[in-house]
């Protein structure tokens, strides 16, 4: 009986080595870490890398719940706009006190698919889990207009 357990308990203790010395190798606490080095004119920055499974950290949609608004210093106030939007990118105020808002699913039209991005979609469409929401065409440019000045949209 001692030889069959004998390979067994072998196994089992050089896993568990090497279990233990991979989890001492994680034990880094940051403290040797320069902040300052990640922030500035000058930052420095990992080198990109290129993988046929892509890196995934995509923001989940969230938005404001009723009554939510951002902490703001004492004595200033916020308030919605526009709600409803979906995705917007680009916000521009015109002269006239109109406001424009892009709201964009991405760029129009496909480019050409590499043996990668069926694999990297794939992959996406798990992560999203459907998308995020409602969306709206593509590059859709919205007017907001506040027409008596009450710091809500009329038209």
């Amino acid at each position: 009986m001692t030889s069959t357990s004998s390979p067994l308990r072998a196994a089992l203790l050089g896993g568990s080595a090497v279990l233990l010395l991979s989890l001492a190798g994680c034990g880094d606490d940051g403290s040797n870490f320069d902040v300052s080095s990640q922030i500035g004119p000058d930052p420095v920055l990992p080198e990109p890398s290129m993988s046929l499974v892509p890196d995934i950290k995509i923001a989940e949609v969230v938005g404001w719940q009723d009554g939510q608004t951002p902490t703001v210093p004492e004595g200033l106030t916020v308030t919605a706009y526009a709600t409803d939007l979906v995705n917007p990118r680009t916000v521009h105020t015109l002269p006239n006190g109109d406001v424009l808002v892009v709201q964009s699913r991405g760029p129009s039209g496909k480019p050409k698919p590499r043996p990668k991005d069926y694999i990297q979609g794939w992959i996406m469409s798990l992560a999203k889990g459907g998308g995020g929401g409602p969306q709206k065409g593509s590059n859709l440019i919205t007017l907001l207009r506040d027409t008596n000045r009450d710091g809500t949209v009329d038209e």
